[in-house]
């Protein structure tokens, strides 16, 4: 059987949602998966961060188990990736906070500066 392809009858997408959990309706930017979530990102986060609160043990116990059954695969993983990344280093390649940057730079718009920032600029 071959595969049918649909064309949407709409011209252009909508730029707002409902969230179902909350009932507010939202730009789609709210929205995770690309706008695909039922639920808007606040919403999601508060289910998740409640759910994993009431099956912490639970949910420790799983990850537990993974590590013991994959143990020698992510710690040959991890050495590699350490290998990869201290040859980037040394050749000056490797970005040391790529995470926290963007960490820094919502803060300096907000006008918020880190203790290491204040210590430095009081030198």
């Amino acid at each position: 059987m071959r595969a049918r392809f649909y064309t949407s009858t709409r011209t252009s997408m909508p730029r707002s949602k409902r969230c179902s959990s909350c009932e507010t309706t939202k730009a789609i930017s709210a929205f995770g998966r690309g706008g695909a979530d039922s639920w808007c990102r606040p919403c999601r986060r508060d289910y998740q961060r409640r759910w994993l609160a009431e099956h912490r043990e639970e949910y420790n116990a799983k990850h537990r188990e993974y590590y013991q059954r994959h143990r020698e695969e992510l710690r040959e993983y991890n050495r590699e990736y350490q290998r990869r990344r201290r040859a980037l280093m040394q050749a000056g390649k490797w970005k040391s906070q790529s995470r926290t940057s963007s960490v820094s730079g919502r803060r300096a718009r907000a006008g918020v500066t880190s203790a290491r920032s204040r210590r430095s600029s009081a030198r």
